[in-house]
């Protein structure tokens, strides 16, 4: 039978997740179950022509630092493995959630491990404890989704609010990562034409380098700015006219910049901020509708 041999999650990169093989004991494998396996348990994520790829999730011999590595095999090996892991009285665990929010997950799993390496992306993300519970954290398709919205509709939002694009998800997002992305990413994101299936794995490259935490405060802090400001202005503007100079003064020095600086650390420009303001006030209905959609995402968060 054809040995495992270790790859790098980078291989995988904004590759679709899917397929199945056949098994003995199993019947099809499909991806996105864990499986008994000779060696411990493994996800299985994508199945390419004849080939496997999975993540190896549990050890059981004493190459412990096997876990949270990424490994491919050819499918008939992959299925002989798993079928005899099978016949030890261990079950398959199928880990809850749509389609969707699993290729989602992996995704972002998959570029936090390009990043971090196996073993410290296992942590950071927790995999052992979900894949432990067989249940995928809802956490990863709201970032996804959040970040769709930033890039979605042929790059609407930058097109109607460049400056506010600039500083939430250029500066705040892309720039703190720009070193750590592929060749491949590097490119579609220096263009600003991230393709949807892109932007899981530059959600994983994120938290590969900074950390899931500083992921959830960047964007709860980028929700505040939408909702306690921007949305307001937009609902002002839709109901009564534009806002007066003294209450875009008050909103810039009380509300703006200070939300900006606890999550950059660098504090915003007067003229930018005011430039922000005058974005919403420009187009409110149209702004407002694309802000929305980033602040229904987020809100799930604390939800």
């Amino acid at each position: 039978m054809g040995a495992p041999v270790e790859i790098p999650a980078s291989d995988l990169f904004g590759v679709s997740s899917g397929g199945s093989l056949p098994t003995v004991s199993q019947g099809r494998a499909e991806a996105g179950i864990v499986y008994p396996s000779i060696d411990g348990r493994r996800l299985l994520t994508h199945v390419i022509g004849l080939n496997a790829f999975y993540l190896q999730t549990e050890v059981s011999t004493n190459e412990k630092w096997k876990a949270g590595r990424w490994y491919w095999q050819d499918s008939w090996s992959f299925g002989m493995d798993v079928s005899v892991g099978g016949t030890a009285n261990l079950v398959a665990k199928n880990l809850a959630g749509t389609k969707a929010v699993i290729s989602t997950f992996l995704d972002i799993f998959i570029g936090c491990v390009s990043v971090a390496g196996g073993p410290v992306a296992w942590s950071i993300l927790g995999m052992n404890i979900v894949v432990a519970g067989g249940q995928i954290k809802r956490n990863y398709a709201v970032y996804d989704s959040a970040m769709q919205a930033f890039v979605g509709d042929d790059m609407a939002l930058r097109k109607l609010m460049p400056v506010f694009y600039d500083h939430m998800f250029v500066q705040l997002f892309l720039s703190r990562i720009e070193s750590d992305l592929t060749a491949k990413a590097k490119e579609m994101a220096t263009k600003t034409v991230i393709k949807n299936k892109m932007v899981a794995s530059l959600i994983g490259v994120f938290i590969g380098k900074v950390g899931e935490d500083a992921m959830k405060t960047m964007l709860t802090g980028i929700n505040e700015i939408i909702k306690d400001v921007l949305l307001k202005i937009a609902d002002h503007v839709i109901a009564k006219g534009p806002i007066t100079s003294e209450q875009i003064n008050s909103l810039i020095t009380h509300h703006l910049i200070p939300k900006f600086g606890k999550m950059s650390g660098i504090k915003m420009r007067e003229d930018r901020a005011k430039e922000i303001i005058r974005e919403t006030q420009d187009n409110p209905q149209a702004v407002k509708a694309r802000l929305q959609k980033i602040s229904t995402a987020l809100s799930a968060l604390n939800g």
